[in-house]
């Protein structure tokens, strides 16, 4: 899948020439209300998009959003904090200003330092106030995208997060511009379209977090081409619902039934219990048990063989000191937990299993964490994982915010080889179908 580049574009076409450049600046607010450092990786991975174009002479014309506010202004979902941070991270001193940008509120600054000017001058970056308050940009307004691009002699779109939105700054307004990708969301394409077309095998797929819908059907389309599906977290908890074991108040989606049964009566489909699987409780007998039910294991779907399990007045209070307990699952047995508790990670003989399997993959995508890894000591299953796969010789693809978040973390220290994608949503839907709304417009032709 070949994009038009920005890389294509030459010198005389962006010279002096306004750019509007649709960036992810959908970034979490500290308690200060600004973008502390470390949660500004979306806009840090757009920096090479947005020097390239000023290295060219353009004059940016910014785009984004924050939040959902529902097509309304919501003072709390202003862009002023990651403006200021932008600026910042660009080594911009010049003043911030609030300004009219065509007919929207906006903020303006100059790429130039006042201390040691450029040697073509100062140039523009205007960012619009952000774009979902007008009710128009996810409708994908014709009338909006049009607005939008009369502010500009080119669209750029480098903000991979977003492109599953079929809204009005991302697929819109391509219809009246000349498109193309920034560097960030061509390295995105490139990287997970080589999952799809030539992976490096084995290719193993974990699957956690509590969104359920995508995920499984993610699953559904990777069965044929994985060769280890590893499930946690509430996705985990659907399949254990149709099975008929108990979970307390554990959360599902009851919509998922019918999908959950279907992938239940595939024969790719296992559920692993230890005194089927030869994992024994006994450390010292699993290691060399280990291999032989692995090469048993091609192209399954993988469950967790035993859970941690947390009183859910403990987990809604957010208690410091959590009570747990771990419990062992097979198939034909009731699960032993009551109505009032929870299950929050997978336990230590699954932590195992997966790191086996991690261990001998070439390719390993993950997105969702595999517990409730906010709230120790829920997560050790989340941070085993992140530690397998940066370890690993394989190639790790990680998405989705709360899996970053986990292997951002102090514990984990990350290798080259892990390649960290700036979208969740965006990267799952990616993975089921590559056209996306914000992708299609922006395909080289053949």
């Amino acid at each position: 899948m070949n994009l038009r580049s920005i890389k294509q574009l030459k010198s005389k076409d962006l010279k002096n020439k306004r750019v509007l450049l649709r960036l992810d600046l959908d970034l979490p607010l500290g308690d200060n209300g600004q973008v502390d450092p470390g949660e500004d990786r979306r806009l840090v991975a757009s920096l090479p998009t947005v020097k390239h174009l000023l290295n060219q002479g353009a004059h940016l014309v910014i785009v984004g959003h924050m939040g959902r506010p529902g097509g309304q202004v919501v003072s709390e979902l202003k862009l002023k904090p990651v403006v200021e941070r932008l600026a910042k991270l660009l080594n911009i001193k010049t003043g911030i200003a609030s300004e009219k940008i065509g007919g929207f509120d906006g903020y303006l600054f100059l790429s130039g330092n006042p201390r040691k000017a450029s040697p073509r001058g100062k140039q523009e970056i205007s960012i619009i106030e952000n774009i979902r308050f007008w009710p128009g940009e996810e409708l994908n307004s014709p009338q909006l995208a049009k607005d939008l691009s009369q502010l500009a002699d080119v669209y750029v779109n480098d903000a991979f997060a977003d492109c599953h939105r079929q809204h009005a700054s991302i697929a819109g307004v391509t219809k009246y511009l000349p498109s193309y990708a920034g560097l960030n969301l061509v390295k995105e394409v490139e990287v997970l379209g080589k999952v799809l077309k030539r992976p490096a095998r084995p290719l193993t797929i974990i699957i956690g977090g509590i969104k359920a819908m995508t995920k499984l059907r993610l699953v559904e389309k990777f069965i044929p081409r994985a060769d280890y599906i590893l499930i946690g977290s509430g996705t985990a908890n659907n399949f254990y619902k149709v099975l008929g074991l108990s979970i307390g108040k554990s959360k599902v989606d009851p919509s998922l039934e019918e999908m959950v049964t279907s992938l239940i009566k595939r024969p790719q489909y296992k559920i692993i219990d230890q005194e089927n699987s030869g994992i024994l409780l006994n450390p010292s007998l699993t290691k060399n048990l280990s291999v032989k039910i692995l090469k048993g294991l091609k192209k399954k779907i993988i469950l967790p063989v035993d859970v941690v399990v947390g009183e859910y007045e403990d987990v809604v209070k957010h208690k410091k000191n959590q009570r747990k307990k771990i419990v062992s699952i097979r198939p034909n047995e009731k699960l032993t937990i009551n109505k009032d508790q929870l299950i929050l990670d997978i336990g230590l003989q699954t932590i195992k299993l997966y790191q086996e399997i991690i261990k001998r993959s070439k390719t390993i995508i993950w997105n969702g964490p595999i517990g409730l890894f906010e709230i120790p000591p829920f997560d050790r299953g989340t941070y085993a994982i992140a530690k397998s796969i940066a370890a690993s010789y394989g190639k790790g693809i990680v998405g989705g915010g709360d899996t970053i978040a986990a292997i951002e973390s102090e514990y984990i220290k990350l290798k080259q080889n892990m390649f960290v994608s700036t979208g969740g949503g965006a990267m799952l839907e990616f993975l089921l179908e590559p056209k996306l709304p914000g992708i299609k417009p922006l395909l080289a032709k053949s």
